[in-house]
């Protein structure tokens, strides 16, 4: 028997990332309000030991979570638009392919697993469609990566993606000098006192300005354009890197599932404000979703990746 539909309208967006798997189903106005936010950490791009592959209980999650959401969401709601998206490990995993084939073998779901460069371009776009006049430097850290972009004059440029995720970082003997080496490759266009702004999207170094505001205001909500002086935030990341996961936990609350995490994402981001020198560090809850489901509105591009790879290219490296 077929399952009726009962709404019509929005947009849908399955993200399968590093340590997560996301949905969303976003209202198709302008405010991208999401009446649907569901998520399920997996851990994929948490590889065992001495591998590139998935983590195999991660993969068991994640096509748990993709069958509930399909018999509960997809299945049932006509949608304006709807797109799957593969990132860090998704990219990077040398069995990567066999996840893909068994979404669209056991759920008719293709896969678009984009490029580091499109993940930074659209997370941007992302923090673009939510802050109006937004001027600076986006930053989304995963799990296998993090993305970098420039927001100014309300173009997005110099989309890069560095092998700076959580996991990543914490898989290096001396992880502080892999990720200043790593910071070292970005273009000349992060220039040093160049940008006031940081705008941070992802989930651990999100976690650090909601540390700070728990911390300081008692409220332990969303950080979406909670914005903090960089030096706060890069006295809170140096107490983090020096806490034990007891302390994370105590004195950080930080939840169990992402006290391995946030070490790394504070590392990142003590070196991250040393580097770009900003003076101010925001909090994004619209990132790579939110980005996609945009430009899929704006195109008026259902049911695929709304912007070609080419092109965006283009976009990234003018």
């Amino acid at each position: 028997m077929t399952k009726e539909k009962r709404f019509a309208g929005p947009y849908g967006i399955l993200e399968i990332s590093s340590n997560t798997v996301h949905f969303s189903i976003f209202f198709p106005d302008e405010r991208l309000s999401s009446m649907i936010d569901e998520k399920i950490k997996c851990g994929l791009g948490d590889y065992p030991n001495g591998t590139r592959n998935l983590n195999p209980d991660g993969v068991e999650k994640a096509m748990d979570a993709i069958e509930v959401y399909k018999n509960n969401f997809i299945d049932r709601i006509s949608m304006n638009g709807f797109a799957a998206i593969g990132t860090g490990a998704m990219r990077e995993a040398n069995n990567a392919s066999s996840l893909i084939r068994s979404l669209e073998k056991e759920h008719g779901i293709y896969l678009d697993v984009i490029s580091g460069e499109e993940e930074a371009y659209y997370s941007a776009l992302g923090v673009q469609s939510a802050f109006e006049n937004a001027d600076g430097i986006m930053y989304d850290q995963g799990g296998r990566s993090a993305e970098f972009a420039i927001i100014k004059n309300g173009e997005i440029k110099h989309c890069v993606s560095l092998p700076l995720g959580t996991f990543s970082i914490a898989e290096h003997e001396n992880p502080k000098e892999f990720i200043k080496e790593q910071l070292k490759t970005l273009p000349k266009a992060y220039r040093k006192g160049e940008f006031e702004n940081l705008y941070v999207v992802g989930g651990s170094p999100r976690r650090i300005l909601k540390s700070h505001r728990k911390r300081t205001m008692g409220v332990d909500d969303s950080v979406h354009g909670y914005s903090i002086p960089a030096a706060d935030a890069a006295d809170i990341s140096k107490q983090m890197i020096s806490a034990n996961k007891q302390e994370l936990r105590e004195a950080f609350h930080i939840s169990k599932k992402r006290v391995a995490l946030v070490p790394s994402a504070a590392m990142l981001m003590q070196k991250i404000v040393k580097k770009f020198d900003v003076q101010n560090i925001t909090g994004s809850e619209h990132g790579l979703r939110h980005g996609v489901v945009h430009e899929m509105r704006m195109s008026n591009t259902p049911n695929a990746m709304p912007k070609a790879k080419g092109d965006l290219a283009i976009a990234a490296n003018d």
